[in-house]
């Protein structure tokens, strides 16, 4: 009888110790199961960098003492072999004077061009005649151009005329949309807005034309003997 229980003990000795050595059942095991986790680390949110802005940065700001008007958003018909001029209002009523100007000129429909010029009123005046006075220029002359782009400055107090030039085109009209802004130096006045300019035709007035051969006139006949 004590054999018999001196040999169990001996069994359940052995499980018990092979249980150990497989860790199946380890002493303090549970406990430490039962542990309440550490709280998860809390994460840094990182802000995303801000959207870049799509709004157009402001042009530079004006010189000291001047101040914007639009003086012509128009569009103007312009002749075969014809040119149409502008008196730019380079006086306000306030006394300001234009300084700059800035703007468009473009052809509207087809694919037809358009030569912008600037004058001082005065050349403008000798520009017309075509036989004795004064040669004059204009102070800016563009290329032939569906679309041309004035900016420069002025000299104050100056009258100026722009001129719409389709005397190269013997055939075809334009329409020509203007859109013009003058910056004026000085005191704000009214309202100015450009007018056509005035010009009572005389004779010996110069009709504009082409400087190639295709468009030019032909030669006179030589002298009859």
């Amino acid at each position: 009888m004590n054999r018999h229980i001196a040999r169990l003990l001996l069994v359940l000795a052995l499980l018990a110790g092979g249980l150990l050595a497989a860790g199946v059942f380890t002493p303090g095991a549970r406990a430490a199961d039962e542990t309440t986790p550490p709280p998860p680390t809390e994460e840094t949110q990182v802000a995303p960098p801000p959207a870049e802005s799509e709004t157009i940065s402001p042009s530079e700001p004006l010189p000291s003492g001047r101040f914007v008007a639009e003086v012509i958003d128009s569009t103007y018909f312009v002749e075969p072999a014809q040119f149409f001029a502008l008196d730019l209002p380079v006086r306000t009523q306030g006394g300001a004077l234009a300084a700059h100007i800035l703007g468009d000129v473009s052809v509207v429909g087809g694919r037809h061009d358009i030569i912008a010029r600037l004058f001082r009123a005065g050349d403008y005046q000798d520009w017309l005649k075509r036989r004795g006075g004064r040669q004059a220029n204009p102070i800016w002359s563009s290329k032939r151009a569906r679309s041309v782009h004035i900016d420069m400055e002025l000299p104050q107090g100056t009258p100026m005329v722009l001129l719409l030039d389709n005397g190269y085109s013997l055939r075809t009209p334009k329409r020509v949309r203007v859109q013009v802004q003058l910056q004026y130096q000085g005191e704000g006045g009214r309202a100015v807005s450009a007018q056509p300019a005035a010009h009572v035709p005389e004779e010996g007035d110069v009709t504009p034309r082409a400087n190639t051969d295709d468009s030019a006139p032909p030669p006179p006949p030589p002298p009859s003997n």
